[in-house]
Formats: C-alpha cells, structure tokens, sequence
C-alpha cells in the first residue's frame, strides 16, 4: 500500500502548503470548549489513487496489512460510503486481541526510561503528545465512486480553547506511519509544510490568529514537481476557515483576509498566490464578547 500513503501524503502536504481544496472550522463553545473540523478535497486524484491500488494488490498479494491500511483500502474501493472513524475505538481493538487496553498502554509509554530506550525527554514527549493526538481524531471518510468523490474530514474537540493547538490531524497522522509506508525523505517536505499550518491562541478576550506563506526554497526540485502535479489536480480554490465565536465579536484586527459574516461568526479566506508567498504572514487578532 506505499502507493495509497504517498499519494495520501503528498496531496496533504500539496493542500497545505496552498490549502488546495481545503476548509477549515473552529467552533468556540462558552465553556472554552470546542471543536475544530478541516476537510480536504482529494477528488481530484482519487482515480490515480483506484489505479495505485489496483496495481498494488496484485503485487501485494498474500501479504498481511496493518488494520488501518486494510480498513482504507476497502473504504477507498467502496462504491459509496460516509462513515466516521475513530482512532481510539481501533486501537482498542487491536489491544484487545493482544489482552491489552488503551489505558495500560498510555501507562507504559509515560514509565518508559530514555536512557534505556536511547531517546531524549523531548522525544518521549512529542511521542506521547503524538499518540494521545491520535486517539482524539476522528476521521469522516467520504467517497462516491460514480462521481470520483473523496473527501477526508479530520475533527478534532478540546476541552480548552487556551491549551488548544491545530494538530492531531490527517496529515500527522500520516506522517506518523510514514516507516510503514516507506516513505523516506517525504518526511522532510512533510515537517516544513506542517510549519506553515493555522496557528490559534488565546489572550484575555482575543483570539489569535497566524499562519504564514510557504516557503519552498529548501525543497528539492523533485518534490517541487510532485506538490505541482498534485495541485494540478486538486484546483486552485482559496483557504478557507471559518471561525464560531460563543458570543458577538467585536473586532478583528490588522487583516484584509477576514471578514464578520454576522455577530459571531469570522471568515478567513486567503487567496493561493498569498499562501505560496514566503513573505504572507496572517497575525489576526480577534476581540469577542469572551467566556463564560
């Protein structure tokens, strides 16, 4: 399945460099609690994905695939679905059939010794905060094999709108596994374009806002060509997010990119040629009404 990852992987870092086909929403709940919703459009080249795995399957024959990469194939082969996936729920699973649970899990992988296991504290963190992002995602898979739709929804909910940061997403996700697919030095390309992601904070009453343009000076000119080819195919639509306030907003600040579509309700839009601009930075700050 190296064929289904790389081109999941490369179309992901193509709309987030540019947002290709990509929408973003954040909805605010008085509490501070939330959720946060970002769905990419990869219609585009789901008919070279179809032929990728086509191929593969009969070179692959025989051999055992990993529960997800076996669940997204038989999603992506379907005739039409909509479904919804939790990571959690799968892991679980396959805790289950070991005689282990999610919770013992967590356990051992807080009481793991660096120094045994030859890593630094900061890698054992970001391990952690990785492997509990991805137990909090769901992912809604859409796919219309008739009209060549496919659309992948990641949501993520917080608890606290303060501590909340935009990750745990589809494209972690896959970078999470990018060993399993082989992926080598896309990894790379992957962790700048990660970099250029909408960024949140809270202060007081404003809500903060910044994300920058894409810088692609580092990367190679083959990966130039691949993240071309698959914008190619994906179209050229402005990024979009749209922001849910839990009550009215009183100003935005310092962006021609937003605009108040009603009293507590901010929409972001940010035009391709911008995003791929080095030189774009989004600093917005957005006054509401606050929480409660």
């Amino acid at each position: 399945m190296k064929q289904l990852f790389y081109f999941l992987a490369v179309a992901a870092a193509a709309m987030l460099t540019s947002c290709t086909s990509n929408e973003e929403e954040l909805w605010i709940e008085a509490d501070g609690s939330g959720r946060y919703e970002s769905t990419m459009d990869l219609s585009g080249i789901y008919p070279f994905i179809l032929m990728g795995l086509n191929s593969e399957s009969e070179e692959e024959e025989g051999e055992e695939e990993d529960p997800f990469t076996k669940m997204m194939e038989d999603l992506l082969q379907s005739e039409s679905v909509d479904t919804l996936i939790s990571f959690s729920d799968m892991i679980a699973r396959e805790l289950e059939k070991e005689g282990k649970d999610l919770d013992r899990l967590l356990d051992s992988l807080q009481a793991i010794d660096i120094e045994e296991a030859g890593i630094t504290e900061a890698e054992k963190e970001a391990n952690l905060k990785m492997f509990r992002e991805m137990t909090n995602i769901q992912l809604r898979m859409q796919v219309k094999r008739a009209e060549s739709l496919f659309k992948i929804t990641t949501i993520n909910t917080f608890d606290d709108i303060a501590e909340f940061e935009q990750g745990g997403n589809f494209m972690e996700t896959m970078m999470g596994m990018r060993d399993n697919a082989a992926m080598g030095g896309q990894s790379e390309m992957m962790e700048d374009v990660l970099g250029a992601q909408t960024q949140f904070s809270l202060s007081g009453k404003t809500l903060n806002v910044s994300r920058r343009g894409q810088d692609m000076g580092d990367m190679s000119e083959e990966d130039k060509q691949q993240m071309q080819m698959v914008e190619g195919m994906l179209g050229d639509e402005p990024y979009r997010l749209t922001i849910h306030f839990p009550g009215k907003v009183k100003k935005t600040l310092n962006s021609k990119y937003a605009t108040r579509v009603d009293k507590e309700t901010v929409v972001i839009e940010i035009p391709q040629e911008d995003l791929k601009n080095p030189d774009m930075k989004l600093d917005l700050g957005i006054k509401f009404k606050g929480l409660k």
